[in-house]
């Protein structure tokens, strides 16, 4: 008996789990449904406080195919991006901090 609901039970799981892989989608790099430019590509983002302030981490990376050269790599001249606060939680934006790309040009070309 509990052979048979135990088998029962594994295969409702693998059913779930084989229905889920249909329904659940998750961004990977070149997958961002924003952008259809590559080269502005976030790849983590990481925030964090350090005593009174909060620390806002990216990295980014214009995407590599396998084999070839790293100095190929160039970064978007015209890449914002912006973080967008909501610190009153008023549905509106407090703080619009922004980074772009242009403004680090040793990161804007390729090595």
């Amino acid at each position: 008996m509990f052979l048979k609901h135990g088998f029962l039970f594994i295969l409702i799981l693998v059913g779930l789990l084989a229905i889920s892989g249909l329904v659940i989608q998750a961004a990977d790099h070149i997958d961002s449904p924003d952008t259809d430019e590559s080269n502005l590509d976030i790849n983590d983002l990481y925030v964090f406080s350090r005593g009174n302030n909060m620390v806002f981490a990216m990295t980014v990376s214009p995407i590599l195919m396998p084999g070839s050269e790293t100095n190929t790599a160039a970064f978007n001249p015209n890449g914002l991006y912006q973080f967008k606060l909501d610190v009153e939680q008023s549905d509106n934006v407090d703080s619009n901090d922004r980074a772009f790309l242009n403004a680090f040009p040793y990161l804007a070309q390729p090595n």
